[in-house]
């Protein structure tokens, strides 16, 4: 078999085939945080003024034709992690009665991020169409949820709902790291707002790429890879019988690569971020995955991270050479050496599984197991110590 371009496909099938344009329904569902820190200013005014100000543009500017529903967290008790509340439901967009709820609101209570992701969710249910939600916090979880895990539940199930977030002034790197996540791991995007330029570009940014992207009725598929975060990974695609390189996915875009293509069988190979050191010094041993794309399809492949932080210091002009093999295949997958220079962190991208790492400088030279068994989740970083 032989398959096409993404490039040459598409453009075959604009130039040859009268093919109609299909618009889905939008179905937005905004999660604003009323929490008590919205009262701390920035720039000399409170945060939730300056959010309700740049609110009064952004919803003035959404098309007629979008589902617009409106969720608050924070705004009525405090300290009550069950704070949480739908005050519009999806529907046609009354702009005066959401702007009139977004007026009154009055920074109280808690953040409750996992209990709103998990209650819009439900929101959602019976209505057909794209699903999006839009959250803006200027903080993290603060009543022991996961919104981490309540993103992948939600983008995993039957709504198919994509988050994008936006931190807004946060005052710490684990809220940021927090919010990156739940929009990393549904396909959305994570956008940083320090202030209220910041807010504003964010919000017009999200009403972009929420309202008119179009669907076009084309028989293509679509393959996506999801890493950790931080962990910069490129993939190039290829046709598995002529060994044609298909797609190239470019590493400086955010961690979850997609390409369209044809149904068919592709075989795919990874090799770390160049830039990076941790992830450069490391080489991947097997050199190819393969996998099948059917009509329409729009597939999904996981990676997790093993990260080795080599906590014995190497001698000058001495390496320490470490593997990491797939306990199920028996595959060698990925070499890394560790010297004086470069620092002692490797970091390993692979498919969700069992592993071993094998050690095979030292102990008279002869290979031994250091770690004899470690599972990886989709998603997952394990970090591990050697002495």
């Amino acid at each position: 078999m032989r398959v096409f371009s993404t490039k040459v496909a598409i453009a075959f099938l604009i130039f040859f085939i009268i093919t109609p344009f299909l618009y889905a329904q939008k179905n937005i569902e905004i999660i604003f945080d009323s929490s008590g820190s919205m009262n701390e200013s920035i720039q000399g005014k409170k945060k939730i003024d300056i959010a309700k100000e740049v609110f009064q543009d952004f919803i003035q500017d959404i098309p007629e034709n979008i589902n617009l529903g409106l969720r608050i967290y924070g705004h009525r008790f405090p300290k009550d992690c069950t704070d949480t509340k739908l005050v519009i439901p999806i529907g046609i967009v009354n702009k005066e009665d959401f702007l009139s709820k977004i007026r009154g609101l009055k920074p109280t209570g808690m953040t409750p991020i996992a209990l709103s992701l998990e209650e819009a969710g439900k929101d959602f249910e019976g209505l057909a169409g794209e699903n999006t939600i839009v959250l803006i916090s200027d903080g993290e979880e603060t009543c022991e949820g996961a919104p981490c895990s309540v993103a992948d539940d939600l983008a995993k199930s039957g709504i198919k709902v994509k988050i994008h977030t936006v931190g807004f002034a946060l005052a710490s790197e684990s809220a940021k790291e927090q919010l990156e996540c739940i929009a990393l791991i549904s396909g959305g995007k994570y956008f940083d707002a320090k202030d209220a330029d910041g807010l504003k570009k964010s919000l017009e940014a999200i009403k972009e790429i929420t309202t008119t992207k179009i669907k076009i009725k084309l028989d293509l598929a679509t393959i996506n890879f999801k890493y950790p975060p931080k962990a910069p990974l490129a993939i190039e695609i290829f046709d598995p019988e002529t060994n044609e390189k298909i797609e190239s996915l470019d590493p400086h875009l955010p961690p979850r690569l997609a390409a369209s293509l044809p149904p068919g069988e592709y075989k795919f190979k990874l090799y770390p971020f160049s830039t990076n050191v941790s992830l450069s010094l490391v080489t991947y041993d097997k050199k190819f995955y393969d996998f099948r794309l059917d009509a329409g399809e729009d597939k999904t492949i996981y990676f997790g991270e093993i990260k080795i932080d080599l906590k014995m210091k190497v001698a000058i002009g001495k390496t320490e050479k470490f593997e990491i093999y797939d306990l199920t295949s028996g595959e060698k997958i990925a070499t890394a050496s560790i010297s004086s220079i470069g620092g002692s962190t490797r970091r390993f991208i692979v498919l969700p599984g069992r592993y071993k790492i094998v050690k095979t400088s030292g102990y008279k030279g002869k290979p031994h197991d250091i770690v004899p068994e470690v599972e990886v989740k989709a998603l997952e970083v394990v970090e591990l110590e050697i002495e």
